[in-house]
């Protein structure tokens, strides 16, 4: 009939290719191919991480179920804007409320219901068909366009509830009224009659005839199908009556054939042993008959009164057991399941041990090399991670701290090799640090020997050898992170600080048995002054960059913090060069990050295979600026020694990211040996914070930012003519005309009393911001919530656009937007 037709969200017929959508009559696919928790776990921890797939390819593993409704809906939006000037069919199964006893909502939304999760939920899902109506609506569409809205099941049985089924008996997942009998709106103007109720009985198996004859079209001819055209009750036809009042609607739990309904009467058949769940648990059950038209509730059983109708009813079920079957009894027109020999789960594309090749591999934004591209998405790089001894400290549970990053929004973490260098406890006065093994739990690169005495405890390293134990351990690592969606900078090297950092390196001489690493801390990493060791440090390089090459989710850092301990420019630019060279057959080269200093520096002459420029404790950002005009991803990948307070760290990030950043990392120090959820309660002393609170605060600033199209923003303070001040912080990122990124907070660095704390009091800020004339929408935000303040229109006639803040206590952030005039 010359439709496009797409299917965006949950495929219940799995993910093997002849049962996908786009084997099925649809032209195009974005969703998951499953329910929302079929995901590893601890009965199942062979199921593989949930996907998120376009047409027939996984294109992320696992997604995150946080922002499933969001983007559903933007893909939605977007398939309408697109085929706006065609005929189109859309079917949108929404994954949530979905099938957990914790269903999920973006950030925007959590929290916004007092019927917890499940209400934040059930909003964003209102929220979604109200964006796709005003999509309609904006396109011309709303009064050509057919909607149907329904649903599949009513509320299961939980603790704590999740909705309710009232005034109809049962729960989910049984074939009372309660969990079969939905919901279901209609909208055509001019078509179907507007506030009209139809009490006739329907199935959702009846939209497939009558979207066919809607359309132009007829229902195959070549099969049975099941379902009928309802046409008649959709505009209103007098006299109008369901085709189940005769031929009987039939209600299966799973397999078991367990209700007969014609007409107002619902029988329960007589079961010996009736499934009573999902779990297949039995009981016998006598028959009962309920007239559901007048008594949806089912409180007055009426089988003694009326032997006739049970009669009638189970000669219909006789009827539909001999036709399409009964528990262990298959009828003569059921037709077999879909049978697939030896299906593989559908997973993101492997190469190698484990690892992850797609077009999604990390780079630059070809677009905007300030940002990165993965996974084919437009992506900064925003966390609040451990203290990088996730994989050489083997106490460390890595894969419950990527659960928590995953949970807590974070997509980046940073890892030291331990090829070179750890820590002794108690290094620079941190608490429980992931960097300081246990004695004897340090894993390096390299094999041991079989001569004891090395400083940690274990026997010496044999730096010509390598330890497949570790590289198995990082290559899971690497894994675990690709599934999670966290990218992971690869530290190569550090220097060492002191002399008893020194003196626990397996590089120095007094730790291997090659005799090699006879010098001075301040000489280990040098072109002309190293006893021996460059050649293994090149060794080294070149082993990580073989070992990982298969993954998406990987770049390297050369050292970290190259000004103290000796570290030479020139060494710097040989380990560049030699990952240069190392990588240059592959096809999934990564990308290569320089830590240039720590505040700010201005680079000269970088290393041409250097994209990323990381800096530590860069507040103020002057860092993006002295910069920016390289065209690299300018980061701040270590923060601290600022206090443990979340504010200080929360400005710090808005500040960076406002500002042009694309990558910042928060040293987290609630992550510990036993407290890989983020929960361990540092003390006061510790040289930074970190917590579940504060990554929450992180992940405002995360949903902020990608709700910009921000590959085409960049930094525009200048645009701010008034409300900038001596008192006042004022960062704007914009692609002026079309949306503004502002962040405000009232402790500029002229103003800082105590670096350790943010200002606090009722402030409220008037801007002025240079804009085009247009109609605005301006959503003042509170950045330790993401609860949005103040919502309003503007419209600008040109000149300074005034924007009068609401009343804040610490900080703000505007997302300022052009709309469409009407």
């Amino acid at each position: 009939c010359g439709y496009t037709t797409m299917c965006i969200g949950k495929w219940h017929l799995g993910c093997q290719s002849p049962f996908l959508p786009t084997k099925h009559g649809f032209d195009r696919f974005f969703g998951i191919p499953y329910s929302d928790d079929m995901t590893p776990s601890k009965n199942n921890p062979h199921w593989p991480p949930l996907p998120l797939m376009r047409q027939e390819k996984v294109i992320e593993a696992p997604v995150d179920r946080d922002y499933l409704t969001k983007r559903y809906t933007e893909e939605t939006i977007r398939f309408l804007t697109e085929n706006k000037d065609r005929p189109f069919f859309l079917y949108l199964p929404h994954a949530m409320p979905g099938s957990t006893a914790r269903p999920f909502a973006s950030p925007a939304f959590q929290g916004k219901s007092k019927n917890g999760p499940y209400g934040d939920s059930v909003e964003e899902l209102d929220w979604s068909t109200g964006e796709i109506l005003a999509a309609l609506k904006k396109l011309g569409l709303d009064q050509k366009t057919l909607v149907v809205w329904t649903s599949d099941n009513g509320a299961v049985r939980r603790n704590p509830p999740q909705g309710s089924n009232a005034p109809l008996k049962g729960w989910g997942y049984d074939t009372s009224e309660g969990a079969m009998r939905m919901p279901c709106v209609v909208r055509w103007p001019g078509k179907v009659p507007a506030g009209k109720v139809c009490d006739e009985l329907c199935a959702m198996m009846d939209w497939l005839p009558t979207f066919a004859k809607l359309g132009g079209g007829e229902p195959p001819k070549d099969r049975i199908i099941d379902g009928h055209d309802i046409r008649p009750f959709l505009f209103g036809e007098p006299g109008a009556k369901s085709r189940y009042d005769k031929v009987g609607f039939f209600y299966y739990m799973m397999d078991q054939l367990q209700a007969v309904r014609a007409g107002p009467w619902k029988l329960y058949l007589p079961l010996e042993k009736k499934v009573m769940s999902l779990r297949r648990n039995q009981e016998k059950v006598p028959a009962a008959l309920y007239d559901v038209r007048n008594d949806i509730s089912e409180t007055k059983e009426v089988s003694a009164e009326h032997p006739d109708v049970v009669a009638r009813l189970i000669a219909l079920a006789d009827k539909a057991r001999e036709d399409i079957g009964d528990l262990n009894r298959p009828g003569k027109g059921q037709r077999p399941a879909g049978h697939f020999e030896n299906p593989k789960p559908q997973v993101l594309a492997t190469l190698g041990d484990g690892g992850i090749v797609s077009a999604g591999a990390l780079r630059l934004h070809p677009d905007n090399p300030h940002y990165f591209l993965w996974r084919g998405k437009p992506a900064v790089l925003i966390t609040s991670a451990e203290h990088y001894g996730a994989v050489l400290n083997l106490d460390f549970d890595y894969v419950k701290y990527l659960d928590t990053l995953r949970r807590d929004g974070c997509n980046l973490t940073r890892t030291f090799t331990g090829g070179a260098y750890f820590e002794p406890e108690g290094a620079f006065k941190i608490a429980r640090n992931t960097l300081a093994p246990a004695f004897g739990r340090f894993i390096a690169p390299w094999a041991r020997s079989d001569q004891p005495s090395a400083a940690d405890g274990g026997n010496k390293h044999d730096l010509t050898r390598w330890n497949d134990a570790y590289f198995a351990r990082f290559r899971d690592f690497a894994a675990q992170a690709a599934q999670h969606g966290v990218v992971i900078e690869v530290n190569l090297f550090c220097p060492f600080y002191k002399d008893d950092q020194w003196r626990l390196s397996p590089l120095n001489i007094a730790n291997n048995i090659n005799g090699l690493g006879g010098v001075t801390r301040t000489n280990v990493y040098t072109l002309d002054r190293h006893a021996g060791l460059l050649a293994v440090q090149e060794r080294m390089t070149r082993k990580f960059v073989e070992e990982l090459r298969g993954f998406d989710n990987i770049y390297y850092e050369i050292c970290n913090e190259p000004y103290f301990g000796g570290v030479t420019l020139d060494w710097q630019r040989r380990i560049a060069d030699v990952i240069t060279d190392a990588q240059k057959d592959h096809p999934n080269k990564k990308l290569i990050a320089q830590n240039i200093a720590n505040k700010t520096a201005a680079v000269r002459d970088p290393h041409p295979a250097v994209s990323i420029l990381n800096f530590h404790y860069t507040y103020p950002p002057v860092a993006v600026a002295q910069n920016f005009a390289l065209n690299r991803v300018i980061g701040e990948n270590e923060t601290g020694f600022r206090g443990t307070r979340d504010e200080v760290y929360r400005a710090e990030a808005w500040d960076f990211i406002i500002a042009g950043g694309g990558l910042f990392n928060h040293l987290d120090y609630s992550f510990t040996v036993g407290h890989e959820d983020g929960t361990f309660a540092y003390p006061a002393s510790q040289p930074g914070g970190g917590g579940v609170k504060f990554r929450r605060q992180l992940r405002v600033l995360r949903d902020f930012i990608n709700r910009f199209d921000f590959v085409k923003m960049k930094p525009a303070d200048s645009l701010v003519i008034a409300g900038q001040s001596d008192e006042v912080s004022v960062r704007v990122l914009a692609e002026p005309g079309r949306q503004y990124a502002v962040y405000v907070h009232n402790s500029p660095p002229s103003r800082w009393k105590d670096k350790t704390k943010l200002n606090t009091g009722d402030f409220q800020v008037n801007l002025a911001l240079v804009a085009p004339a247009g109609d605005y929408r301006a959503e003042w935000i509170e950045p330790a919530s993401g609860k949005v303040l103040l919502d309003e229109a503007k419209v600008h006639t040109g000149g300074a656009l005034a924007l009068g803040s609401p009343r804040y206590t610490q900080d703000i952030a505007l997302r300022l937007t052009a709309t469409a005039r009407p």
